[in-house]
């Protein structure tokens, strides 16, 4: 599947000259108009460092540790913290099983064992420490590209209740626009986008850049179909190979099969019309004399007719059909699609 990198890199390309005049727009909004019925705010640095040493001090009345505590929240530094970081940090103080989801979060890669986080859904665990590690593994996820992972841990959290609701939404929005969910992806993005003004540079250019890129996807187009590929190689990549990655590929080939067909019905179409235009009409209104005998040859065409079973000059025919409709790098992903149906055909005649 090689050639959904291409396809990859157009889209990338074209997005980026979505994203500029993306951003021209966006840079006319005033501050006003950026925060007017946002749903979602920010907390300063500060605040969250104040309600840090607030638990910690709730938690235990050990002095090394509440000294740790400020050593890890300095004043000063406050603004340039990551604070999902620095919490997970203090949580893993007093709550050992935190320490192994900290380290995965800050060094964990697709070869890493995943830390355990059963103990998270316990009923005791405060709201603090439960949401805040669980958006901070999610983060992590979707930076490894574990897209459906990471939604399990984001899913349900709630912007109100986080430290960092931007790196929520974002994280979110990030995930659903790679697994290609439309709706549940503009959803995150916007409601991201509701404080443009207070996000950080490469969360705003990136979250339009996912806003306008979803807005202008269509199921059961090339790209669409491109993207479910590339989605399955990088399932692959990552050792999976069960029933969710088959149930992708079939979907894939359904729908390729059905993209397929409707630009046959419509060459056929299209050859029918031709047909139908005389060359040389009749100079008279009347009924034309037959010469032939009235008998025709049936041809068999089987019961299975396949594109991958097309001779070599109408196959090539077919694809410049196809690349006066699509962009010509698309035209790698039908010859391939060919090369697949002929290794099954080959396959099943073994």
């Amino acid at each position: 599947m090689k050639t959904t990198h291409s396809i990859t890199k157009q889209t990338i390309s074209v997005g980026l000259l979505c994203l500029a005049v993306c951003l021209l727009v966006a840079n006319r909004a005033t501050a006003e108009d950026a925060l007017r019925g946002a749903s979602w705010k920010q907390p300063a640095p500060a605040d969250v460092r104040n309600g840090a040493i607030q638990w910690i001090q709730k938690r235990t009345a050990n002095e090394a540790i509440r000294k740790q505590v400020g050593d890890l929240w300095p004043a000063d530094a406050a603004a340039n913290l990551d604070v999902l970081d620095t919490l997970a940090a203090t949580f893993a103080l007093v709550e050992p099983k935190a320490d192994p989801l900290l380290q995965y979060s800050r060094t964990g890669s697709v070869e890493s064992q995943r830390p355990d986080v059963a103990w998270l859904a316990k009923a005791d665990l405060p709201p603090l420490v439960r949401d805040n590690l669980r958006l901070l593994l999610g983060r992590r996820l979707v930076q490894l590209h574990y897209f459906d992972e990471a939604l399990e841990q984001l899913g349900g959290l709630s912007p109100q209740e986080v430290a960092d609701p931007a790196a929520l939404l974002f994280y979110s929005g990030v995930a659903h626009h790679r697994l290609l969910h439309r709706e549940e992806g503009l959803a995150a993005i916007g409601q991201l986008l509701e404080r443009r003004s207070d996000l950080p540079a490469r969360y705003t250019a990136l979250a339009t850049l996912i806003e306008s890129d979803l807005r202008q996807l269509k199921d059961e187009t090339l790209d669409h179909i491109s993207r479910r590929m590339e989605d399955v190689e990088r399932r692959l990549d990552q050792g999976r190979s069960g029933e969710k990655v088959r149930d992708i590929e079939d979907g894939v080939v359904k729908s390729l099969d059905k993209l397929i067909k409707d630009l046959e019905d419509q060459q056929s179409a299209s050859q029918g019309a031709a047909s139908l235009q005389p060359s040389a009409p009749a100079q008279e209104s009347r009924i034309a004399e037959g010469k032939g005998a009235g008998k025709v040859t049936k041809k068999d065409i089987g019961r299975n007719t396949a594109w991958g079973d097309l001779p070599p000059k109408q196959r090539q025919e077919a694809l410049q059909e196809i690349g006066r409709d699509f962009p010509a790098n698309y035209r790698d992903v039908i010859e391939q699609y060919f090369r697949e149906l002929a290794e099954l055909k080959s396959g099943g005649d073994e």
